[in-house]
């Protein structure tokens, strides 16, 4: 098959739907999703959640020098958008890499940052990607945080800090952005939040899809009501979650 015309079954790298809609709300500065979009292929595109980079490797497959490479992979862990973990093997340096997927846990952008402005482009085989003019800097105009950012301390009201410290003490986690829980409230009360943080802890804690219960997926529109008015038969639950669950936490 051509490589210009790629099929699905030629494979395919699966990414949780929740997470895709996370990354379409993020900004990125400079070659930020380059990298990130690599990692996914030697990860996810693997069926594994880490995996062993070399510099060399992220330079191939991303057409970016490796001084960029270094920098954008040191601002992606800033972020807290990746781990990278350093083992010495010998005289040689493994860095181990995994993309975090608990989206409320990242960092946003500013409002106002310098990005690159994109210049001439480079030839890699036959792949034509943009280069990155670093001499040339343009700072972007303000634009609204996205819908991820975290809300300032004075902007979450107790009700929301309380149902967000609840969630954190039950799965152990230190979520700062309250992601969906602020507009259920317009509708429900902290009782109600609280009992859906409890219903599904009970069904998904111990399981792989723990690593879901988050303020966004828990809270989204679509899943809330569901969530709160499910009956409680936990016999029927374990039987049943494998099956139903993942439809929940992608949205579908």
């Amino acid at each position: 098959m051509s490589a210009e015309t790629p099929q699905a079954g030629e494979g395919f790298t699966p990414i949780p739907n929740p997470v895709l809609e996370a990354l379409a709300r993020t900004r990125f500065s400079g070659y930020e999703r380059n990298v990130l979009d690599f990692l996914f292929r030697k990860t996810y595109g693997w069926s594994k959640t880490t995996d062993v980079i070399s510099l060399s490797q992220f330079v191939d497959g991303t057409g970016i020098s490796k001084s960029h490479i270094v920098r954008t992979i040191n601002r992606l862990v800033k972020r807290n958008l990746i781990s990278k973990t350093v083992a010495q093997i010998g005289n040689d340096k493994l860095a181990t890499y995994e993309f975090n997927c608990h989206f409320g846990e990242w960092s946003v952008l500013p409002k106002q940052a310098t990005l690159p402005k994109w210049g001439h482009t480079i030839e890699k085989g036959s792949l034509v990607v943009p280069s990155v003019s670093v001499e040339k800097e343009e700072v972007l105009k303000k634009e609204p945080l996205p819908k991820l950012a975290t809300l300032p301390k004075q902007a979450m009201t107790p009700e929301t800090a309380e149902v967000l410290a609840y969630l954190n003490q039950k799965v152990k986690r230190n979520f700062k952005n309250p992601g969906d829980i602020p507009a259920r409230l317009k509708d429900y009360s902290v009782q109600d939040c609280k009992t859906v943080i409890d219903k599904k802890c009970a069904e998904w804690l111990g399981t792989d899809l723990a690593r879901h219960l988050d303020p966004v997926t828990l809270f989204r529109p679509s899943n809330f009501d569901r969530y709160l008015n499910q009956v409680d038969t936990k016999s029927v639950q374990r039987g049943l979650t494998d099956v139903h669950a993942w439809d929940d936490v992608k949205g579908w």
